[in-house]
């Protein structure tokens, strides 16, 4: 009987020891998970409903451990998931399950076990062109394929319509727990429709190869990160959002094309402390220096091209208790050869530029998430710009400011509610010296709208248990825009231009100037077929000063990109 009774106490000692050491046998996955990945709207509701604590999405993308943690919290909280959200939770699971999850390849490796792609087209399987896995190392190369027709009918015209196939391949994976790595490329071209049309995709219509060699269209991404205990080292160029938000991230967006950058940072259970040092594209001149700014946002290219270096530098420290976050953050935007005193990365760049005789851009801001109730959640920044403290409360030129101010509710119908409203005071993100405003190929990168704008926006998702919820979106824009002649020289300037600073008038009422009024209701919806596989689908009604038009889009996929 004792021995027995010693026997059961040693196999529950082993057990409980098994289960502490366990986490510790998972291979870190240190690679970043890009934007786009629909992981980030279901770990959105989570978050709204209280079960990630300590976890923030306002500085995204993630790393992939950081997500499987994520989701291993909530999983934690099985009995708070409806049906619909637990269906969607096995879903990511599975995918994020490295070590336990069944693959189909096409190359096989020394350490898979699993079925060739071929075989298992149509099946469950996550599939891979290969994948290698050990103690040491993770490898895994994906396959990229899509299809699509892009349909558009503005006023007064007929429908047009563009089909156009992109294909390409990921890789990633993470050596010795320590350094991961991300390389995906891909190349499309139009099959047949209106080439014009696809000019109206704002990601093809920053493709330079695209739309202005008007050849084919080419994207690549990349990154190398090094973590080692608290600290981290990244070099890389990937779309990066910043900012608490549901519909806006001021600090920086993903409007503009992706960034090269470096980061360095520090991370704790509580506290993250990141700087960053990104390589911009001005303004093409011509040989006086001027600008030459494209009234289509269409750009000359070329080895005779005069573009000056610019540089965008940020730190951000964050505080996450377990009821949400508050973050501070300042930044430099600035158009000339790299200087060191913003190669720093524990400074004060406001001090730093007038020091450097206020040639630069600097800004400064916040960002505050609060979950002040389970299934609430409340979301803001602010950022100044620039601000003349005996002139607040009036119509100063120089008060550049912006905010947003955002809530979600998380029923517990499968249905998130969001909200939010978001305001551009006249003249922010430019500078008096247009170089150093805030974009990146001349494409506005912080916040979605120009200066001398409004937005209220709302949207309606439901999770139906597949890995794409139902999305309806409606929003309201205000634009003050410059008044300009039909030469387009400016007869009043209402701060509604980002390359356009004050020029005379101290005063700049909100929203003066030529009003441009927005309604949009957009249709959003997708279906994982079968894993790797989706249909996308999305239709956009928009309205401007009367003006209607109709854009749908339907996409078939092999994986999201």
């Amino acid at each position: 009987m004792n021995n027995k009774l010693f026997f059961h106490q040693r196999l529950i000692a082993i057990s409980c020891l098994l289960i502490i050491l366990f986490p510790l046998f998972l291979i870190a996955q240190v690679e970043h998970i890009p934007i786009v990945h629909p992981v980030y709207t279901f770990l959105l509701r989570a978050e709204t409903k209280g079960l990630l604590p300590h976890f923030s999405l306002s500085s995204l993308p993630l790393q992939r451990k950081e997500i499987r943690k994520a989701l291993n919290l909530i999983d934690q909280s099985k009995k708070e998931l409806t049906d619909n959200e637990k269906a969607v939770l096995l879903r990511f699971q599975r995918e994020f399950d490295l070590e336990n999850r069944q693959n189909a390849v096409l190359v096989h490796s020394d350490t898979d076990s699993t079925n060739l792609l071929f075989s298992s087209l149509i099946s469950d399987r996550e599939k891979l062109v290969y994948m290698y896995q050990d103690s040491n190392a993770t490898v895994q190369i994906y396959p990229l394929a899509m299809t699509g027709i892009f349909m558009d009918k503005r006023n007064g015209e007929n429908l047009q319509n563009v089909t156009y196939a992109q294909g390409g391949a990921r890789i990633m994976g993470t050596l010795s727990d320590a350094l991961g790595f991300f390389l995906q490329v891909t190349n499309g071209t139009v099959v047949s429709g209106e080439r014009e049309v696809a000019l109206r995709d704002p990601r093809l219509k920053q493709n330079i190869k695209f739309a202005t060699f008007n050849s084919d269209f080419d994207f690549t991404e990349s990154h190398l990160r090094f973590d080692h205990k608290w600290f981290y080292a990244y070099i890389g160029r990937e779309n990066r959002t910043i900012g608490a938000g549901y519909f806006n991230r001021i600090f920086l967006s993903d409007a503009a094309p992706p960034a090269d950058a470096i980061m360095l940072g520090a991370k704790f259970k509580t506290v993250e402390y990141r700087f960053m040092h990104a390589s911009l594209l001005s303004v093409p001149e011509d040989s006086n220096g001027r600008l030459l700014i494209s009234k289509n946002d269409i750009y000359p290219a070329g080895p005779f091209l005069n573009l000056r270096p610019k540089y965008f530098a940020t730190h951000r420290i964050s505080w996450r208790p377990s009821w949400g976050e508050i973050s501070l953050w300042d930044g430099i935007i600035y158009s000339r050869p790299m200087d060191i005193g913003y190669l720093n990365p524990f400074s004060f760049y406001k001090s730093v530029e007038h020091s450097l005789r206020d040639r630069d851009n600097s800004m400064m801001g916040f960002d505050v998430t609060v979950r002040p109730f389970s299934d609430i959640q409340l979301k803001g920044s602010f950022l100044l710009d620039d601000i003349i403290f005996k002139e607040l409360g009036s119509d100063f030129w120089s008060n550049k400011t912006t905010f947003n101010i955002g809530g979600a509710y998380a029923t517990p119908y499968n249905c998130d509610i969001q909200i939010e409203y978001v305001r551009v005071f006249p003249y922010t993100f430019s500078h008096f010296n247009p170089q150093n405003s805030a974009t990146n190929d001349a494409i506005l990168m912080m916040g979605s709208l120009p200066p001398n704008s409004d937005e209220i926006s709302t949207k309606l998702l439901w999770w139906w248990g597949n890995r794409y919820p139902l999305q309806i979106t409606a929003a309201y824009i205000r634009h003050g825009e410059n008044i300009v002649d039909v030469n387009n020289n400016v007869i009043v300037n209402a701060g509604g231009d980002v390359f356009l600073s004050n020029t005379g008038s101290q005063s700049a009422p909100f929203l003066n100037g030529n009003l441009r009024s927005t309604f949009l209701l957009q249709l959003d919806a997708g279906w994982e077929i079968i894993r790797g596989f989706n249909i996308q689908s999305m239709a956009r009604l928009q309205n401007i000063n009367g003006q209607p038009s109709i854009t749908a889009r339907i996409l078939f996929r092999m994986d999201d990109f």
